[in-house]
């Protein structure tokens, strides 16, 4: 398929993707979720999918966790860009993965902040407001620093 899609959702909580995709496509984005993460990479694997522009993925799923679901798709799909969330607090990322890291539960405006500038950092390769950090709902964006269109070449 050639139809190229803003994100897929991707976390083993039903509501967290009905909110999530419920919020993105309220927007306008283009969006598809997905409970299974087994099921997500069979169909990313068949081709049976579009594309995403950005993969929101849980860290912590049963079947296929956040680290390796990015690693397997990475191997296919090298320029997938990728934005974490995650409930836990003190959990290790391998930061070169993804652009943005989002700690559950998030308000609706981080969401969206996080989409844009992730979608802004794919389409126009810089943004003083995306940094491969760590997004929280009082913190904002690192002002200071600039991505690359690979966020995964962070140091």
């Amino acid at each position: 398929m050639n139809e190229r899609v803003d994100f897929h959702v991707i976390d083993d909580s039903g509501d967290i993707v009905d909110f999530a995709v419920a919020v993105l496509q309220a927007e306008g984005y283009a969006c598809l979720g997905f409970t299974s993460s087994g099921d997500y990479l069979k169909q990313v694997e068949s081709g049976s999918l579009p594309l995403p522009k950005c993969v929101i993925t849980d860290i912590s799923m049963p079947e296929v966790g956040g680290k390796r679901l990015m690693t397997e798709i990475l191997a296919q799909q090298a320029d997938q860009h990728f934005i974490v969330m995650t409930g836990y607090t003190g959990e290790s990322f391998e930061k070169h993965l993804a652009c943005v890291y989002l700690r559950k539960p998030f308000l609706v405006d981080t969401l969206l902040d996080a989409a844009r500038a992730t979608l802004h950092c794919i389409r126009f390769g810089t943004s003083p407001q995306i940094g491969c950090e760590t997004l929280g709902d009082n913190e904002g964006f690192v002002e200071a620093w600039e991505c690359p269109v690979d966020c995964r070449d962070c140091d």
